[in-house]
């Protein structure tokens, strides 16, 4: 039987025998292939390739690159729904975007190309940092290092839930100090959806390039065929084939600058904006849940101005609470009645709304009391119509119908409530 000890010893070269040689890997590879414009860069880590592409600031890719430039702090407060993003300066923005080994993430998951877009001197520029092999991780790491010390903020397309978290394992496994959790972030998925989730089939980067900026790209590459393009090229060394993924990347870095300029001027511009290709109600959503009453309701006023919009119902509801948020009662008194006029179906807001207004405002319980019956006949009739209203509805205005028959009973009984 074979010990331990002569099972190990054979796998050690015979004497006089040399293992075969490992190719050195900037050379094992041809950087002479049009289009690719690389070069190898080395630091204390070790070495990895580096892509640079440059374009003119008003380089048009579904808008004018420069625009971005214009951007303000409450520009980025509203795509980002984050009062934090005020100190944000166009400037200082890195977008990011990553091509990994595969799409499902964790630890066994690589990001192989990591594209870096940022604005400098009058120029958009686009760094790519490639891995020709797993041992150019560090290196590769560590330029990224460099590239953000001193920036604030990051912009991506759906970065928060997948490249952020794939690049911080990745960090974490090759210790390397990059706090990811320092950055500013801005997802721009997240914006997107708000914005045309209800326009839009999906909000797929590629979709939105091609109903939002109105350009489809030519000769592109699906997403989901990358990580096996770059096994391929693991086994062959062959880097040309890879050439469709860098202006992948590219391309989806360009993408995310017009994009934020569109989602921006959404929330700068309403005033501006179709219905038909925006979700309106989710405009004046953001601005009420950061604070911008009387902005949510000037633009609730202006977009029930369109008589065919399919939420003009709940704009008038929304307009008529934030009216109530500013202590501006007789108004949103005037849009409950309206949305009672107007529905064509019972809704139980404005009816519970003026019945504790007429009660708890104006202590006029007789008022309170004819809105809470015409409520309740309203049911019956919605019942008989429909036979779908929920009971508990119809229990809620009986509660406060026989509260209300107390306290009036009690006023004119001359013992004021």
């Amino acid at each position: 039987m074979i010990s331990v000890k002569e099972k190990l010893r054979g796998l050690v070269p015979a004497s006089g025998l040399k293992p075969e040689p490992v190719l050195n890997k900037e050379t094992s590879i041809s950087l002479m292939v049009p289009g690719l414009d690389a070069q190898v860069v080395t630091n204390n880590s070790g070495s990895f390739l580096l892509r640079e592409k440059r374009f003119p600031v008003d380089f048009n890719h579904g808008g004018l690159l420069k625009e971005f430039l214009t951007l303000q702090g409450t520009d980025f407060i509203y795509a980002g729904k984050n009062p934090q993003l005020a100190v944000i300066q166009p400037e200082q923005v890195l977008f990011i975007d990553t091509e990994t080994t595969g799409l499902a993430g964790g630890a066994g998951t690589y990001a192989f190309l990591v594209g870096i877009g940022f604005f400098e001197n009058g120029e958009f520029i686009v760094q790519q940092f490639f891995m020709r092999d797993y041992s150019d991780e560090p290196a590769l790491l560590e330029a990224l290092n460099h590239l953000l010390t001193g920036r604030a903020a990051l912009l991506s397309y759906n970065g928060k839930a997948y490249d952020i978290p794939l690049l911080k394992t990745r960090c974490i496994m090759n210790r390397n100090t990059l706090y990811w959790d320092d950055f500013l972030h801005l997802d721009l998925l997240h914006a997107a959806r708000r914005l045309w989730r209800k326009t839009l089939p999906a909000c797929s980067l590629q979709n939105i390039e091609q109903s939002i900026l109105g350009f489809r790209r030519q000769g592109d590459i699906p997403g989901a065929e990358i990580p096996y393009m770059y096994f391929a090229y693991l086994r062959s060394r062959d880097i040309k084939p890879l050439l469709p993924v860098f202006r992948h990347n590219v391309m989806d870095i360009l993408s995310m600058v017009s994009i934020t300029v569109k989602v921006c001027r959404a929330f700068s511009e309403w005033e501006k904006l179709q219905y038909e290709h925006y979700d309106l109600f989710a405009i004046v959503k953001t601005f009420e849940e950061l604070g911008r009453h009387e902005l949510a309701s000037q633009a609730c006023s202006a977009f029930i101005g369109f008589e065919a919009h399919p939420d003009l119902i709940q704009f008038m509801l929304k307009n008529a609470m934030l009216m109530k948020k500013m202590q501006r009662f007789e108004e949103a008194e005037t849009l409950w009645q309206q949305v009672i006029d107007r529905a064509a179906w019972f809704v139980p807001e404005p009816w519970e709304e003026l019945a504790k207004y007429y009660e708890h405002r104006r202590r006029d319980y007789a008022m309170a009391l004819d809105i809470v019956e015409r409520a309740e006949k309203r049911l019956e009739i919605s019942l008989e119509l429909h036979g779908n209203n929920d009971p508990a509805v119809y229990e809620a205005f009986v509660c406060r119908k026989q509260r209300l028959l107390k306290k009036q009973n009690r006023f004119l009984s001359g013992d004021q409530p």
